[in-house]
């Protein structure tokens, strides 16, 4: 909220805020060409009393603004001076299978299914020395470890046992954002058992986890969401670190460029070729140069190098993305193969959309080739993405983008995104109403949004006829691409000079067929 209401355009565009300095530093400023200022206030300006330090008579007209006079008030919060915990649990899965079962402890254990297109879905530290990690195919962690012990994945149980790790973060704060199931960020600024430091809790945290689940965590601890993440990582296994503001800078300079959050192995190459390998050549990388080399995720990265991300941790996390994937059995390069599994992808799809009632304009279609090498390509339309006849066309439109005659298909998969309420959101954020039922320690009063938002319960009659006529869809869906899929083999047959069987028939003809059935 504050990242967005921070660069409001000023009205004063005689007054370009140059001589603004010392306690109220200004991090970066922007003139355009007909002399508007837009500002970007860096930590160091929450520091302090606002109103004293600022003599700018454009920024106090800002700040006096609702809602930007109660963000920025300090009973919502100084941002430097908020606490944030990062909590990760050390090699989840793994260890809760040993914890369960001692005869594993010790052992190189990976959760997963050893066949041979199996996938490890997390492995024990006594296995990764080994070189094993987690989305590594099965046979080759076999052949990193070959003692290596695989046992299939309880998803009950770690969701269970991350239920009761929430139980143990509940009694501490409620402001926490889950961000998979066994780690979490924790906003500590103000919080029940009125520890005065964050590493305090952090240490406690640690201690209950151990004592009452037998499972170990790792802990970072600073006064921004990055910060914290990269400090959970930095001691692992079992590790805990404080990063303070005072050494944040030192710290953000000697971080590898592959440690900033975003920064992926394609991005990371992209830096590398521009001669960025660590946070200090970053820092000396200028807001403009970043934005025309990596877009919007430039201002992100500018802001991190220099210790600022104003990001709140959010209880309530608006989704943004749908999807799912699937790993074929066998490796495939035929085109009606493809179209095939094509289908099945966007009829899972499909049945997510509805479950969770999501709906966005972007498609975006993920390939995971025979070497584990993946691509995505995607699309957006103006309309939305809510079914087969919208979603089929645009997934093989996407589809035969990509080479893989040559290049065999392993994994196909498939996600709606970019939501038409994600806009309206962003704006509801902005109104006084919505800003009235954030508390003083930034907290979602859910019974004041329920009123308008919960939905209304529907009677088992309109619950039986929306199964009847989500069934009757289903078998017109099916109907409609079994024909469509006979013509794409028929027309790709016709293609062929070869593959006829003892009775003259089209064997590629015959096979698909049962495929289709």
């Amino acid at each position: 909220w504050l990242g967005y209401t921070l660069k409001r355009k000023l009205a004063n565009p005689e007054n370009p805020l140059t001589h603004i300095r010392g306690p109220a530093e200004i991090s970066h400023h922007q003139i355009n060409k007909r002399g508007s200022s837009y500002v970007s206030l860096s930590y160091s300006l929450y520091r302090n009393n606002i109103n004293e330090n600022i003599t700018n008579k454009a920024v106090k007209e800002l700040i006096n603004q609702k809602p930007f006079s109660y963000l920025c008030s300090t009973n919502f919060m100084k941002m430097s001076e908020r606490k944030i915990i990062h909590i990760d649990m050390d090699a989840f899965y793994a260890s809760v299978e040993q914890r369960d079962n001692p005869k594993l402890c010790g052992k190189p254990l990976a959760v997963g299914h050893a066949e041979e297109r199996g996938v490890v879905a997390a492995a024990s530290y006594e296995a990764r020395r080994y070189g094993v990690h987690s989305a590594m195919s099965s046979q080759k962690a076999k052949r990193l470890c070959p003692e290596l012990i695989f046992v299939p994945g309880r998803m009950n149980v770690y969701k269970a046992v991350s239920r009761q790790i929430h139980d143990i973060f509940h009694t501490y704060t409620d402001i926490i954002e889950p961000l998979s199931l066994d780690e979490a960020f924790l906003d500590v600024t103000e919080n029940k058992a009125g520890f005065s430091l964050a590493i305090d809790i952090a240490k406690d945290i640690k201690k209950r986890i151990r004592k009452e689940l037998g499972l170990i965590a790792s802990a970072g601890v600073s006064y921004n969401k990055f910060l914290a993440k990269i400090a959970s990582d930095y001691r692992k296994p079992d590790g805990l670190c404080t990063i303070h503001p005072d050494q944040a800078l030192d710290f953000i300079a000697h971080l590898p460029i592959e440690s900033f959050w975003g920064v992926g192995p394609v991005t990371a190459q992209k830096m590398h070729a521009l001669g960025i390998h660590n946070g200090t050549q970053l820092q000396a990388c200028t807001l403009e140069m970043l934005t025309r080399q990596f877009g919007k995720a430039g201002n992100l990265y500018y802001d991190f190098a220099r210790g600022i991300d104003l990001r709140p941790v959010e209880p309530i996390r608006i989704r943004k993305s749908v999807g799912c994937e699937h790993t074929l059995e066998k490796d495939i390069s035929l085109h009606s193969s493809a179209i095939i599994e094509l289908y099945h992808v966007v009829t899972e799809l499909l049945e997510r959309l509805k479950r969770t009632n999501f709906s966005g304009n972007t498609l975006t279609l993920k390939i995971k080739f025979h070497d584990f090498n993946q691509i995505t390509r995607s699309i957006t339309q103006d309309s939305e993405l809510t079914s087969m006849d919208k979603i089929l066309p645009l997934a093989k439109k996407l589809l035969k983008e990509i080479d893989y005659e040559s290049h065999p298909i392993r994994l196909i998969g498939l996600s709606v995104s970019n939501p038409k309420e994600e806009k309206e959101e962003i704006f509801k954020i902005h109104q006084p109403e919505f800003v009235s039922k954030i508390n003083v320690i930034g907290q979602i009063d859910l019974a004041a949004l329920n009123q308008s938002t919960r939905p209304k319960k529907k009677s088992k009659e309109e619950k039986r006829k929306e199964r009847e006529e989500k069934e009757k869809q289903r078998q017109d869906q099916k109907k409609l691409m079994k024909e469509a899929i006979i013509k794409e083999i028929r027309r790709d047959d016709n293609k062929t000079k070869d593959g006829n069987d003892a009775n003259g028939k089209k064997k590629r003809v015959r096979i698909n067929k049962e495929k289709v059935d």
